[in-house]
C-alpha cells in the first residue's frame, strides 16, 4: 500500500514539474544509487532509492513551483559536507541517523531517517529553529505536500506536516505513532545528557496522540522550559479541551514571571483550542505592551 502511494506521489511530482518545464535529471540505475549510498555512508531506505530511480535530481528552477527540490547525488554529498562543517551551528543537528536530500536553497533542508525507530520518516532542518522531531510519516506524504504547497504558492514554512499529530489525524497514523511516542518518552527519561532529554521529549510530543492529554498535562510541569514550550505548541494542534485549565494556569504563572514568550504560546494554544472565555480573561489581564495574535 505504501509502495503504491509512493509511486503515485513520485508520478504526481514529476508530472507537475514537467508541466512547468522544470529541469529534471535522468533517473539513476542501481549501480549509481549503490555508489551514492556508499559515499553517503548510509543505507538508503527503499523509498529514497525508488525516488532516485525515477529522477536523479531536480533543478533550482523548481523552486518557483514547489517549496523544496530534490538534490542530485553530487549536490547531496556536497550539502552533507557543508552541514558537517556547520555542526556546531545546528548542534545537535544535522542528525546522525538522517540524511538530507531536499533543499529550498535558503538554508533549510528535508531529510529522511536512515536508521533507528524513525527510519523512513521525514525530518525538516529549519535553520531558524533546528529540530530532530519527525515531521512526515514518509516520503510519499512529503512529496504529495510539496505539490499541494506549490500549487498554493506556499514556501517551506507553509508545509502541512504529519506531525505533530492533530485532531484530524487518521487512525492509521495515530496507531503507528503511539508506540513510538512512548519509546521516545522512555528515552527522554533514561537520557544522561540534557540534549538527549530534550530531543527525545520533543520527538515524543510530535508523535503523541491527542487522546493522551494526561501525558501532556504531566509534561507541562517539566523542569525544562523547552519541554513545557513544546507541550503548549502541540496542545494547540491537538485542540484538547481537557488541557484548557492547565494551560490557562500556566499562562497566568508566565505573566506573573514576566515571561512573554511562554505566555504568548499558551495564549495561542488556547485560541487554537477555542477556549474563548479563558482567552478573553488573558487578554483583559495582559500587561501593557504585550501583543496578542
Amino acid at each position: 500500500m505504501e509502495d503504491m502511494s509512493l509511486q503515485r506521489a513520485i508520478d504526481e511530482l514529476v508530472r507537475y514539474l514537467s508541466e512547468h518545464d522544470v529541469v529534471i535529471s535522468p533517473e539513476l540505475d542501481e549501480d549509481a544509487i549503490d555508489a551514492f549510498e556508499r559515499e553517503l555512508g548510509a543505507t538508503l531506505p527503499q523509498a529514497v532509492r525508488a525516488l532516485y530511480r525515477r529522477c536523479g535530481g531536480i533543478g533550482d528552477d523548481a523552486l518557483e513551483h514547489v517549496p523544496m527540490r530534490l538534490l542530485s547525488p553530487e549536490e547531496a554529498l556536497g550539502e552533507a559536507e557543508s552541514l558537517a562543517e556547520q555542526a556546531e551551528t545546528y548542534k545537535p543537528h544535522p542528525l546522525p541517523d538522517a540524511r538530507y536530500f531536499f533543499v529550498d536553497d535558503g538554508g533549510n533542508w528535508a531529510g529522511v531517517y536512515v536508521e533507528g525507530p524513525l527510519k523512513g520518516k521525514v525530518v525538516l532542518l529549519d535553520h531558524d529553529e533546528p529540530s530532530s522531531a519527525p515531521r512526515f510519516f514518509g516520503l510519499a506524504a512529503f512529496l504529495s505536500e510539496l505539490v499541494v504547497a506549490g500549487r498554493d504558492h506556499g514556501d517551506f514554512t507553509m508545509l502541512t506536516t504529519s506531525y505533530p499529530l492533530s485532531s484530524e489525524s487518521s487512525v492509521d497514523l495515530i496507531d503507528d505513532a503511539r508506540p513510538l511516542a512512548h519509546e521516545y518518552l522512555e528515552r527522554s527519561r533514561r537520557a544522561t545528557t540534557l540534549e538527549g532529554v530534550l530531543d527525545s521529549a520533543e520527538a515524543a510530543l510530535h508523535l503523541l496522540p491527542p487522546d493522551e492529554w494526561q501525558v501532556m498535562q504531566k509534561l507541562l510541569s517539566s523542569e525544562h522550559q523547552f519541554i513545557r514550550w513544546n507541550v503548549l505548541r502541540v496542545a494547540g494542534r491537538h485542540k484538547t479541551k481537557e488541557l484548557v485549565p492547565d494551560i490557562a494556569a500556566y499562562a497566568k504563572r508566565s505573566q506573573d514571571a514576566n515571561d512573554y514568550t511562554h505566555w504568548r504560546t499558551a495564549y495561542e494554544a488556547l485560541v487554537a483550542i477555542g477556549a474563548i472565555r479563558e482567552v478573553e480573561a488573558l487578554h483583559r489581564a495582559k500587561p501593557k505592551g504585550w501583543n496578542t495574535p
